[in-house]
């Protein structure tokens, strides 16, 4: 993955759904956007499905059990999906990145490059919560 031309420090997370966040994004000292940003390689579900609501779940307590301050964004800042969410990871302030740590978990599973050549559906299907 291609880092930012510069680490753009994130501020106030929320959890949207299981693989989006809305965060305040430090583009200068004085300004400060409002973005999306969607988790890349990994899937949470859609928040009205089972998988969906607990990945979201899973999402909100890890970023209420982590320290507050010390989030970076790490992409191209210019990359962004068919809904204008910024495309990347975010660097927690235990110097891990939020995708890994969310797949340990177990709520989330990895997204494929493509979809399956006769469906769209996702090649891998999730875990089952019942099942962790």
């Amino acid at each position: 993955m291609r880092i930012a031309t510069r680490p753009f420090p994130l501020f106030d997370l929320r959890a949207v759904d299981g693989d989006t966040i809305e965060c305040w994004c430090g583009i200068s000292a004085e300004i400060r956007q409002l973005w999306r940003v969607r988790l890349k390689g990994i899937e949470g579900g859609e928040l009205d499905t089972e998988p969906g609501l607990a990945a979201w779940h899973a999402l909100k307590q890890f970023l209420q059990t982590q320290p507050t301050h010390g989030y970076h964004f790490v992409g191209l800042e210019t990359v962004k999906d068919q809904h204008g969410r910024h495309i990347g990871d975010i660097l927690t302030p235990t110097g891990h990145m939020l995708t890994s740590a969310l797949y340990e978990t177990g709520f989330f599973w990895r997204r494929p490059r493509r979809r399956c050549p006769s469906t769209t559906q996702p090649c891998i299907r999730p875990k089952s919560p019942s099942a962790i």
